[in-house]
């Protein structure tokens, strides 16, 4: 308590000091840093975007995470997209994100978008959906066969949470995950 009986005086006489000063007077604090165009904020944050990826592998590995899903709804986006895709507005209805653990050929990155982006396609594969009806044609099925050729231990989302950034999947999201890649799948999540 004496602490802070001699911190208000002394912060009250530093204002009043300030405060009679003629403005040549004042000091003035080192010229603000100049903000960076749209175009240099994008390209620094797809630098950091790659550096993301560098350490991704390893975190997924160092907690048996095999496959991760990250799902984008329209309104109502996953905190977690902008430090996972390129720095783009995302409103494609649902928009899906897996990172998988692709053994020797390192970590494996698909987007699974409602609109397809040229510069997504920059840091994703974006599978085309085909008319042929023995190959995926929807994310349902692209889901499953990634499923089914990865068979991952231990898929990974992000639900719940106390936290904006924990706060991820949404329930709608979840049972769409579910039926696209099984029951199976579901017990892994």
């Amino acid at each position: 308590m004496k602490k802070a009986g001699i911190i208000v005086p002394v912060a009250w006489l530093c204002l009043t000091v300030v405060a009679c000063m003629s403005p040549a007077e004042v000091p003035t604090s080192r010229e603000e840093p100049k903000l960076l165009t749209w175009s240099e904020q994008i390209r620094v944050r797809e630098q950091w975007l790659e550096k993301r990826y560098e350490m991704l592998l390893p975190m997924m590995q160092a907690h048996d995470i095999d496959m991760w899903v990250v799902v984008n709804e329209e309104f109502h986006e996953d905190p977690l997209t902008e430090y996972l895709a390129p720095p783009r507005p995302y409103v494609g209805g649902r928009d899906i994100f897996v990172f998988i653990d692709a053994g020797d050929d390192g970590l494996k990155r698909i987007a699974l978008v409602g609109f397809e982006e040229e510069n997504l396609a920059r840091f994703f594969e974006m599978p085309r959906f085909s008319p042929d009806p023995d190959k995926p044609r929807s994310s349902e099925k692209v889901l499953a066969a990634l499923y089914e050729e990865y068979r991952p231990e231990r898929i990974g989302l992000g639900i719940g949470g106390r936290r904006g950034v924990t706060r991820s999947l949404t329930h709608e999201s979840f049972h769409y995950l579910s039926k696209a890649m099984g029951s199976e799948a579901t017990k892994r999540f």
